[in-house]
């Protein structure tokens, strides 16, 4: 019996490095998750071949088609306008950062490949053309001023989409277009461009150095690379990289704060431009790193395709673009290595992250933006940066990437999210992962503010059902923030959306002021968490997860004990009150969908079966029928299945990322020292 203890200490002071001042210091230590790596390569080579997803590379251009069709349509075509070609968003009513280079990234390619023919083949040449025309401009002349320049002052993510752009079109404009282009490309200024060259990091220096590299790569760079390396080796510190190769990317959030999303972008970028042949300082180092990552995110991959919930632009499409093309990069390197089994564990990860990214298309043919199918006007569980046109052709421009690195040869075998186990946990990112025959889940340690997460259980997914029905998320208290650009002016949202607490997937406590969830408190509450595994098979997982919480709790310590299998989820769980204070109630807590923007939910409690029950219809986009999701009182604090467990909703309308929810509650008198039982499933 395999059994762990880690300890984790959530105190920011408490920064542990991880190579060093940087990475020209030396070789790095051993990498901390190779072993869960090792034990899940042997769970999915023992597993049986799972049924082909039929995904291949043309796939990608189907994908990137329907949303060029889209914004197409939104490019102006005025030629005595200053925005001649550029994408104008149709809510914001202007350009918005990177639209224009990533539709001309993605319109080239597809004009490339063939994949349109006659007249509106050519007609996306012409429109691809003169996307790359006004942002290359924009580009050489830098900063926003007036009419002229990167819009909001985004040049440091035009340049690798216009770099892939340039390539696209290599063999399908005249001569002279290229060498304007090409002159143009020569005279961007980095200092001038892009914020704080070259002496910033965070994945805006990682996105704009990698464009930088490409341009050299071509001879487009008469600067040479020396600021390159000084910007990629400005990223190379402890504060910056985990030992499991992750970017700990600290903006926009409080706290310890690393977005799970802005782990994945910035690496992303530095595989390409290695990849790609650009060869820097000690690039044997930056490999080790990028492919620790790419390891970390196959075991952090949802069976349903999804990247972690957790912290800002979680639950964006974008996510699993940049999934893509990780795992097609690496799928394609590990195949010409002669690992053709864990070629095939990263090929089908990226097959289950453009399925992800194939549910959420709208009926127009472009991505809802975030997991949810409100209109896009709405704004539902948007950033204040989230906008219809951008992240709709990010994502596009990204799997155009994904495309020139797939390669149709490999073959597909169960990937790590299929098969689990494993439990693992991530320190600086705070979060706790198992995964039991596919049955995967996610625990949030250390939650930033109030804005994203909650903590505790946030996360069950399992390939029986729809994800928003078994648990995607939890509800946080605030889960909008910052202003944004409509029809062409900053403003304010009308109404932010603030719940009355934050609630998780777990449990709750009445004291003689009221109640109190787990899921409420954020990092400046949280003392310490611990993670005990006590074995991980791919039949089940067994863990303790442990909360010591501070003042603000009348619950000192709440233990959780885990075991998730193929069929579900079960948890017991145990409080210790403060001393001094008493618990009267206890109860297990979860926010249940009601409205996903087009499809209600069917909320059904069964107090017979001590059970509550979301259904949701299935229809083509999704390609399911009716999934289920459901939670279970297994033992109240009586000891028995039954006596005294009362069934309740409240809090109708309460806001997720996923859309509207009602608080479900089953809660029963509590007496010291009492372990109480819950399990989550999927059926109907």
């Amino acid at each position: 019996m395999l059994r762990m203890r880690i300890l984790l200490l959530v105190a920011l002071a408490a920064i542990v490095g991880v190579f060093g001042e940087d990475l020209h210091d030396g070789a790095l230590p051993p990498f901390p998750l190779d072993p869960v790596v090792q034990q899940a390569r042997a769970a999915a080579a023992a597993a049986r071949k799972p049924k082909p997803t039929g995904i291949t590379s043309h796939d990608y251009l189907v994908e990137i088609a329907g949303t060029v069709e889209v914004f197409v349509q939104f490019q102006n075509m005025n030629a005595s306008s200053p925005s001649y070609g550029k994408i104008i968003d149709p809510y914001a009513k202007i350009e918005i950062q990177y639209a224009t280079p990533c539709f001309a990234n993605a319109a080239a390619l597809l004009v490339r490949e063939n994949y349109y023919s006659g007249d509106f083949a050519q007609e996306l040449l012409q429109r691809a053309s003169l996307a790359m025309e006004a942002a290359l401009t924009a580009l050489v002349f830098g900063q926003p001023k007036g009419d002229q320049g990167c819009a909001q002052g985004h040049c440091n993510f035009y340049t690798m989409p216009l770099m892939f752009a340039f390539e696209s079109f290599l063999n399908l404009v005249p001569d002279a277009t290229l060498q304007r282009w090409r002159s143009l490309l020569s005279q961007v200024n980095a200092t001038r461009a892009y914020s704080h060259w070259p002496h910033q990091a965070g994945n805006w220096a990682i996105v704009a150095l990698t464009g930088e590299a490409l341009r050299y790569l071509h001879g487009l760079r008469p600067d040479g690379t020396e600021d390159i390396e000084t910007q990629l080796g400005f990223q190379f510190t402890d504060y910056y990289w985990t030992d499991n190769g992750e970017y700990q990317d600290h903006s926009g959030c409080a706290g310890a704060c690393s977005p799970m999303p802005y782990d994945h972008f910035p690496r992303k970028y530095i595989a390409v431009m290695l990849a790609k042949g650009f060869l820097p300082v000690n690039q044997s180092a930056y490999w080790d790193l990028v492919t620790r990552g790419a390891w970390t995110s196959l075991l952090l991959q949802s069976p349903w395709g999804e990247l972690p919930t957790g912290a800002r632009s979680s639950q964006h499409q974008w996510n699993e673009a940049v999934s893509c093309v990780t795992y097609e990069l690496f799928a394609a390197r590990l195949q010409s290595q002669g690992d053709s089994d864990g070629a095939s564990l990263f090929k089908r990860a990226s097959a289950l992250s453009l399925l992800s990214l194939r549910r959420w298309k709208n009926e127009a043919g472009a991505w809802f933006i975030v997991k949810n199918r409100f209109s896009p006007a709405l704004r539902h569980g948007y950033e204040g940066y989230s906008y219809y046109s951008q992240y709709n052709l990010l994502p596009a421009s990204m799997l155009a990437t994904a495309y020139l690195f797939a390669d149709d040869g490999i073959e597909e075998k169960a990937s790590f999210a299929e098969t689990g186990g494993f439990v693992f946990t991530i320190d600086n990112m705070h979060k706790v992962v198992a995964n039991a025959g596919g049955y995967y889940v996610e625990i949030e340690l250390f939650p930033d503010t109030p804005t994203h997460d909650v903590l505790g259980l946030s996360r069950m997914h399992t390939p029986a059902a729809d994800p928003l029905v078994t648990g995607t998320a939890g509800a946080p208290l605030a889960p909008e923030t910052g202003s944004f650009i409509d029809a062409g002016k900053f403003v304010e949202p009308t109404a932010r959306a603030t719940n009355p607490s934050a609630t998780g997937f777990g449990a709750a406590w009445e004291t003689k002021t009221g109640w109190q969830r787990l899921g409420q408190f954020t990092f400046t509450d949280v003392v310490n968490t611990s993670l005990d595994v006590t074995q991980s098979t791919v039949d089940n997982a067994l863990f303790t997860v442990t909360y010591l919480l501070g003042a603000k709790s009348v619950v000192e310590v709440v233990e959780e004990k885990y075991n998730v299998t193929s069929a579900g989820v079960h948890v017991t769980v145990q409080l210790h009150a403060r001393v001094g204070h008493t618990i009267t109630r206890a109860a297990l807590m979860y926010p249940a969908l009601t409205f996903d923007g087009q499809r209600n939910t069917t909320l059904t409690l069964d107090r017979s079966s001590n059970s509550a029950r979301v259904s949701l219809p299935g229809d083509a986009r999704s390609g399911l029928g009716v999934t289920c999701g459901v939670a279970r009182v297994v033992k109240g604090c009586d000891g028995g299945s039954g006596g005294g467990i009362e069934w309740a909703t409240s809090e109708e309308g309460t806001y997720t990322r996923n859309g509207f929810a009602t608080i479900v509650h089953a809660s029963f008198a509590y007496t010291p020292g009492c372990a109480f039982e819950y399990v989550f499933s999927a059926g109907c």
